[in-house]
């Protein structure tokens, strides 16, 4: 575009005055025009412009308004067409990067289900390495009994060697044999029978040191639960009172549990599928609680009104002493349930985890764990059985029944009034389980320890 004119006196810039100026708002004026346009330009009568003089070096500036259109077209035309070109070649470079993102991910999930398989097949693998490696230490434990009494009776074998083979008689090997063959027996008889004794000792031992050790926080949590309330009650004075029939109680009734516990459970674990062992433990627990239950309900009563000063000797008898045992076996079943499942599959995957035998340390931090869990849980049933423990003797039976009693609690306090006395129960409880399970784990490795040791001497 060589030739334009000024768009206010249009002459053209062969013959009007030079040199000629571009607006800001896009009109052309000549030199004379310029100046007033530049205070409001006549065709859009804006105020106050600038210009650009359209001649050198200014009009590099805006040469491009001025290109042919043709030219510029054109111009266009090759911009579009190399960036259209380089455009597909991106696209086709990020189509492959997908494509590669797309296959790798399916790889990845092809490996990802290959390894849960494998893993699987390792757990179950570990799983039976660690049944044959207690058959094998079995099989070691009894081929070093059969070695001993065999050289034990090695002198006597030797004496009568001679005259065996020239009388050319059977006879003595025969009974040898015999009586070899009953020695054996009775020793596996005896260990079998001694393997008990840990476990009523580690029980009682455990259940002893537990309850004397930690008897303040469960006589703060029957204080808070006591419907007479927390200070009338006692408070945080004498907090040891009621403390000599646990001492006396306490280690008959944690040993009747874990003998009954551990004597269904071993009877029973080589009958029933290991798919179903949670369920064995459940039932061995819920049984040997109803057991122990016999010895722990009196202990709890006369212990419990001890704690909150209500005891009259003279209302001792054998209905006040079982007053709340179906309470106390509906909050230690449940309990039970839930802990002992809990404590036999956290110490069963941690064996599997570290793949050995868990020490007894490991052992309480299991039992603690799920201690604290199942006390959280069972909180309610042990509120209602110490307010049943707790009730006096001229109450109506119908107002010791459990439901009722559930009504008047959730009536008088609400949802809180049944979880009275948690904290101290979770603590007293989730501490509990760490000595106990330590005390009682250690005590029954030692006792099965010694047992097969005089078993083989």
């Amino acid at each position: 575009m060589d030739t334009f004119i000024c768009n206010k006196c249009f002459v053209t810039t062969n013959r009007g005055k030079k040199p000629f100026c571009l607006t800001q708002c896009g009109h052309i004026y000549c030199h004379g025009c310029i100046q007033q346009a530049e205070k409001q330009c006549p065709q859009c009568e804006q105020i106050d412009i600038f210009s650009v003089e359209l001649q050198q070096p200014s009009l590099s500036k805006v040469e491009n308004f001025f290109v042919p259109l043709s030219e510029s077209l054109e111009s266009l035309h090759k911009i579009c067409g190399f960036q259209s070109n380089q455009m597909k070649i991106m696209m086709q470079r990020f189509y492959e990067i997908d494509q590669k993102y797309e296959t790798l991910k399916s790889h990845y999930h092809n490996l990802t289900q290959h390894i849960n398989i494998i893993r699987d097949k390792y757990v179950k693998l570990k799983m039976e390495y660690t049944e044959q490696k207690k058959k094998l230490m079995s099989f070691e434990m009894q081929n070093e009994t059969s070695n001993f009494l065999n050289s034990t009776t090695t002198p006597m074998k030797f004496n009568q060697r001679n005259s065996t083979i020239r009388t050319g008689s059977n006879s003595y090997f025969s009974s040898y044999r015999t009586n070899i063959s009953n020695q054996s027996f009775n020793i596996r008889k005896e260990k079998a029978e001694g393997f008990r004794i840990p476990h009523q000792t580690a029980g009682g031992l455990a259940g002893t040191v537990v309850d004397i050790i930690l008897f303040p926080l469960d006589t703060l949590k029957t204080r808070l639960q006591s419907k007479q309330g927390f200070i009338k009650s006692g408070g945080f004075f004498n907090l040891y009172k009621g403390i000599f029939p646990v001492i006396i109680g306490s280690a008959p009734s944690a040993s009747l549990f874990f003998v009954t516990y551990e004597s269904i459970k071993n009877i029973a674990q080589y009958k029933i599928p290991k798919e179903y062992d949670s369920f064995l433990h459940m039932s061995s627990a819920s049984l040997a609680e109803m057991v122990a239950c016999l010895i722990r309900v009196p202990v709890e009563v006369i212990k419990q009104k001890k704690q909150v000063s209500m005891l009259d000797r003279k209302d001792i008898n054998l209905k006040m002493l079982y007053c709340g045992y179906w309470s106390t076996v509906l909050r230690d079943m449940p309990f039970s349930l839930i802990q002992f499942p809990i404590w036999e599959y956290l110490k069963k995957n941690w064996s599997l985890h570290v793949d050995r035998e868990i020490l007894p340390i490991e052992s309480a931090i299991c039992g603690a764990i799920a201690g604290g869990i199942s006390a959280t849980a069972t909180t309610p049933f042990d509120v209602i059985k110490t307010r049943i423990m707790l009730s006096h003797r001229n109450e109506k039976t119908s107002k010791l029944k459990i439901l009722y009693i559930l009504k008047d609690i959730y009536k008088d306090k609400g949802l809180q009034g049944l979880f009275a006395g948690v904290s101290p129960r979770v603590i007293w409880i989730t501490l509990g389980g760490f000595i106990f399970f330590g005390i009682y784990e250690e005590i029954k490795i030692r006792g099965i320890n010694y047992c097969l040791f005089e078993s083989i001497v």
